[in-house]
């Protein structure tokens, strides 16, 4: 192992130290190298290539020259306090969540409508409901005078007589041999 490496595995060990990022899988991602790459530098049985070495000096502020040379502070000196770091990765999912949160926030618009028009709807079945019973009680109170005029008006023709009460087929005698006894 050359001292490159071993001054990137310092710093490495800072940045995880001072929380600048999560793990090493996500180390590696934002250096652009695997993890399994990483880990053979953390064996020490590979150095580091030149791209992990552009990406630690832009990403974590590690001083260029202390890492290449061993000169200097391992931190450039203007990164006195934590920046947090925004990756593509991380601005592509606030720009999603953005997303995703207007077009919930619009639903939940729709919703509440539609929840109001249910109301509206439920009010004016019950007041049709409503409607069609006492339209059902017109109806059956008009056929009640009908047949109550029908059945009186057929007494008024049919006063009872004699000959009615004799015509009638209740009146006839009947033929049972048991009732004659």
């Amino acid at each position: 192992m050359n001292d490159i490496t071993s001054r990137f595995l310092e710093a490495y060990r800072w940045v995880i130290a001072n929380d600048k990022t999560p793990d090493t899988k996500t180390f590696a991602k934002e250096l652009g190298i695997s993890i399994s790459m990483m880990t053979e530098i953390g064996k020490e049985r590979s150095n580091i290539g030149i791209k992990a070495i552009q990406n630690i000096v832009k990403k974590f502020h590690v001083n260029s020259e202390w890492l290449i040379a061993g000169t200097g502070d391992m931190i450039r000196e203007e990164q006195t306090s934590p920046q947090p770091v925004v990756s593509q990765a991380n601005e592509f999912y606030k720009e999603l969540y953005e997303k995703i949160y207007e077009e919930n926030k619009a639903l939940l618009q729709k919703v509440g409508k539609m929840g109001g028009e249910i109301e509206m709807l439920k009010k004016t079945n019950e007041q049709l409901k409503n409607e069609i019973l006492s339209l059902k009680e017109e109806l059956l109170q008009e056929q009640t005078e009908s047949f109550t005029l029908s059945v009186a008006g057929s007494e008024q023709k049919m006063s009872p007589t004699r000959a009615n009460i004799a015509d009638a087929p209740f009146s006839r005698k009947r033929q049972n041999p048991q009732i004659e006894k």
